[in-house]
C-alpha cells in the first residue's frame, strides 16, 4: 500500500493559527503601506537655522531644525518645547558614509536619546539627502533608530526622485511621513543664465514630479517654496551664491545696477555695471543678479496639483518670519490652501497724534516685486493748512507732487509710498502729519488699487 500523509488535528489547529498570522501580517502590512492622512488646509512650515528663540505658533505645524550634524561633530540651534505642532528636525550629513560609519550611527543615536529625555517629543524628522542606490540603507538606519529612540512618529524629507526607486516601499515602511521636496530640482544652465532665462522657481517639470507622487501609499506632504531669491552669478552663467540679506523694496535702489528686460513673470535681472558693495556681498562689473518668487499663479497649480495626487497637505519653507526673505504671510498660504483667492484689503486711519496709519485686514498681501512702481497713499487735502509735517515713518516715502515738504501746510496733495504689506501688518507715518485730526481731514485713496471681491 502506499504510504499516507495523516497530520494529527493538534498539527492541523497550528498550521492554521500560523496561515490565520501570516494573513492578519500581510494584512497589517498592506494597511500600514495605504493609510493616507486626508487634504490639511493648514499651512505647515520648516523653519531651518533659526539660531534665535523661536515660539511655534500652536495653530501650524512647525517642523524646527534644532541641530546639524557634520561626520565628526554637530551644532545645535535651540531647543523647543515639546508641543504637538513641532517636529523638531535634525540634519544628517550627505553621502553615503553617513550610514556606513557605526561610530556616527552611535554618536547620534546617543545624542538623539539624550535630547528626547531632556526634551521629551514625540515626533523627530531627519533631513538626510540619500541616493536612490542608498534608500535600502536608509530604511535599515531608520528601523534601528526608531527601535532605539521609541520615537511615536518619524518623518522624513524626501527627494522628488525617490517616487521612481525600486527600494522607495521598504523606505515607506520605515516611517509615518515623507516630505518630498519639489524645489531645486534642476540647477540653472549658464547659458540660459547669460540669455537672462533663468528657471523658474515653480517649472511644468515640477508639476510632472507631484502627480508621480500620488502612487505614494503612506503620508506625505508637499515641499513647495515660499521664498523670494536673491543669486549672484559670474557673467559667464556660473553660480556665485545666494545673498542672505536684502530688501526687495530697496533691491532697485543698489547703484551701480541696471534691471535688464523682464523675461518671464516673477523674475528680474540685474547687470552689475560698476563694482558696488550689498549687505556685506562685492559684486564685479559684468556680474548678473537675478530676483525670483515662485509667482500666484505657478504656486496655485503647484497646490492643486499636490491635492489631486493624494498629498496631505504642504510644508513651506520658509516661515513668513524667518529668514530667507518670504514670499507670503500665513494668512495668504491659508487662503491659498483653501483654493481662496487671496486678496488684500487696506484700511487707513488718522490717530490722535496725527499721524497716518495703512493697515491690511484682508487674508491677502498686497504684492511687491523689484521693477514695479510702489504703491502710493494719496491724500488730498480740501483746503491748505491741512498738512504739517513730512516725515515718512515706517512707509517707504513720503512727497508732495507739485509743492514742497519744506512748508508742508501749503501742500494740497501728500503720497506715502509703500513696496508690498503683507496681511495683517500696517505702516505709520510720522506724527503731525495731518495738522488737526478733527477738521478738514483729507481724502485718501491708493493708487495702483488693489484687487477686490
Amino acid at each position: 500500500m502506499p504510504a499516507h500523509n495523516v497530520y494529527s488535528p493538534c498539527i492541523i489547529r497550528r498550521l492554521v493559527i500560523l496561515s490565520l498570522c501570516l494573513v492578519l501580517a500581510s494584512c497589517q502590512d498592506k494597511k500600514t503601506l495605504t493609510e493616507r492622512a486626508p487634504w490639511d488646509d493648514t499651512p505647515a512650515f520648516w523653519i531651518w537655522n533659526q539660531t534665535t528663540p523661536w515660539r511655534s505658533d500652536p495653530a501650524f505645524q512647525n517642523y524646527l531644525q534644532i541641530a546639524e550634524f557634520t561626520t565628526t561633530s554637530h551644532r545645535e540651534f535651540q531647543s523647543p518645547s515639546p508641543s504637538s505642532t513641532t517636529t523638531p528636525v535634525v540634519r544628517l550629513p550627505p553621502g553615503r558614509a553617513t550610514l556606513e560609519d557605526p561610530e556616527f550611527t552611535d554618536r547620534f543615536i546617543n545624542w538623539a536619546r539624550r535630547f528626547l529625555q531632556i526634551s521629551p517629543h514625540t515626533r523627530l524628522q531627519l533631513d538626510y539627502d540619500c541616493s536612490v542606490s542608498t534608500l535600502a540603507h536608509y530604511a535599515r538606519f531608520l528601523d534601528d533608530l526608531r527601535k532605539q529612540l521609541k520615537v511615536k512618529h518619524l518623518s522624513v524629507t524626501a527627494l522628488a526622485s525617490w517616487i521612481d526607486a525600486p527600494d522607495f516601499r521598504k523606505l515607506c515602511q520605515s516611517v509615518d511621513e515623507l516630505t518630498p521636496m519639489f524645489y531645486d530640482l534642476e540647477p540653472d544652465e549658464a547659458a540660459n543664465i547669460r540669455s537672462n532665462a533663468p528657471l523658474a522657481m515653480i517649472t511644468p517639470e515640477t508639476l510632472a514630479w507631484i502627480r508621480r507622487w500620488e502612487k505614494c501609499p503612506i503620508t506625505w506632504r508637499a515641499g513647495l517654496p515660499n521664498l523670494q531669491r536673491l543669486t549672484l552669478f559670474e557673467s559667464t552663467g556660473v553660480l556665485i551664491g545666494h545673498l542672505q540679506r536684502w530688501s526687495p523694496a530697496h533691491l532697485s535702489q543698489i547703484p551701480g545696477l541696471i534691471p535688464l528686460p523682464q523675461s518671464q513673470p516673477n523674475s528680474l535681472t540685474f547687470k552689475v555695471t560698476r563694482e558696488t558693495r550689498y549687505q556685506d556681498v562685492t559684486m564685479m562689473p559684468g556680474q548678473l543678479l537675478i530676483w525670483r518668487a515662485p509667482g500666484e499663479d505657478a504656486t496655485g497649480r503647484a497646490l492643486t496639483t499636490a491635492r489631486a495626487a493624494g498629498a496631505s497637505g504642504i510644508i513651506w519653507f520658509t516661515h513668513p518670519d524667518s529668514t530667507p526673505v518670504a514670499w507670503h504671510s500665513i494668512p495668504h498660504l491659508s487662503e491659498m490652501q483653501k483654493g481662496m483667492d487671496a486678496l488684500a484689503n487696506l484700511r487707513h486711519e488718522i490717530l490722535p497724534d496725527g499721524s497716518v496709519t495703512l493697515s491690511n485686514d484682508g487674508p491677502g498681501d498686497l504684492l511687491f516685486q523689484p521693477g514695479d512702481p510702489p504703491t502710493q497713499l494719496i491724500l488730498k487735502a480740501i483746503t491748505s493748512n491741512t498738512f504739517a509735517a513730512g516725515d515718512s515713518g515706517t512707509f517707504l516715502d513720503i512727497a508732495a507732487p507739485g509743492s514742497s515738504l519744506v512748508r508742508p501746510e501749503l501742500a494740497r496733495i501728500v503720497t506715502l509710498s509703500l513696496a508690498g504689506l503683507r496681511s495683517g501688518q500696517s505702516l505709520s507715518s510720522g506724527p503731525g502729519l495731518i495738522k488737526s485730526p478733527t477738521a478738514n481731514l483729507p481724502s485718501f485713496r491708493i493708487h495702483p488699487q488693489p484687487p477686490s471681491k
